[in-house]
């Protein structure tokens, strides 16, 4: 099985930067993980 990593530095970047692909991949199959890389602001 396919994997795809989103990473991003804000926590409301996957909602605004790049959801319509992680929902392409998600749709396709592929196992989708986001990673949010913050110091908790």
């Amino acid at each position: 099985m396919a994997t795809l990593m989103a990473l991003h530095a804000h926590p409301d970047d996957e909602s605004s930067k790049g959801a319509a692909t992680v929902a392409r991949y998600a749709d396709a199959g592929v196992h989708c993980i986001l990673v949010t890389a913050t110091g908790g602001e």
